[in-house]
């Protein structure tokens, strides 16, 4: 079970993943569908921390305006719900696999943007900028080595972010 989605349970919020392939599923009637697979997923305001290694969306008008490619940063808001994984049914009973769990998605994934470099100044002899890890990771991405992110960030009790032990060239 993915324990740290559940702690986000219906909440809505902003989300970051690498994009890693499309798929299909059976739709509705057998149809073919197209997915997403996303890895790393995070949310923006706390990249440090993986929520999940990975997670599955239907590439609706969503994903599919984006153009995607392997690697590419995708950031995008979606909802944390609860969905019963496994197998029910008749069916299942008769092949002996009914079992199922509560596990945790995302759902209703809206305004997605790829994580692409904005008015980054050029690259200057001894000088770094220091970005969020959303920005590093795709100057990282177009070969940039001078833009870096806080690395092991340091909180106070409540969970706010106060500093950070260093900085890093996210990969």
């Amino acid at each position: 079970m993915r324990k740290k989605l559940e702690k986000l349970n219906g909440q809505r919020r902003r989300f970051q993943g690498r994009f890693v392939r499309f798929g299909t599923k059976h739709g509705w009637r057998g149809r073919a569908e197209r997915t997403v697979l996303l890895a790393d997923l995070v949310l923006v305001d706390d990249p440090e921390n993986i929520l999940t290694d990975h997670i599955w969306f239907t590439c609706g008008k969503t994903f599919d305006r984006l153009h995607l490619h392997p690697g590419d940063l995708v950031v995008f808001d979606a909802r944390v719900a609860p969905y019963e994984k496994g197998y029910q049914g008749r069916r299942a009973e008769e092949l002996g696999l009914d079992w199922y769990e509560v596990d945790y998605h995302l759902e209703r994934p809206t305004k997605a943007i790829k994580g692409e470099l904005v008015d980054l100044p050029d690259p200057t002899d001894d000088t770094v900028y220091v970005t969020s890890t959303i920005v590093a990771q795709a100057a990282a991405r177009a070969g940039r080595t001078d833009v870096y992110s806080p690395a092991e960030l340091v909180r106070d009790g409540n969970g706010t972010v106060i500093g950070c032990r260093g900085l890093q060239i996210p990969n």
